[in-house]
């Protein structure tokens, strides 16, 4: 996903300094509501169903990575630990 993001120049929508979102009256906010919609639409289109409601409520591209971070990182560790 990083890869991808990265590539396509949408990974500053994920590490945003400060997690920056333009207010919704500035004139730049419809772009970049557009573009973060297709970062969320890739995490929604990368991951399972049962992990969907994970990210179905993030407001922001960084708010729905950092969700995905925390459900990998568990399952990272259960797996290290059943091996």
């Amino acid at each position: 996903m990083y890869q991808y993001l990265l590539g396509h120049e949408y990974w500053s929508y994920v590490e945003e300094p400060n997690g920056a979102t333009p207010d919704s009256t500035h004139m730049d906010f419809p772009a970049w509501e557009q573009s973060a919609s297709k970062v969320l639409y890739c995490f929604a289109s990368s991951i399972s169903d049962q992990r969907l409601s994970y990210i179905r409520d993030a407001k922001t591209p960084k708010e729905a990575w950092g969700n995905l971070k925390k459900i990998f990182a568990a399952s990272i560790t259960t797996m290290k630990r059943q091996l």
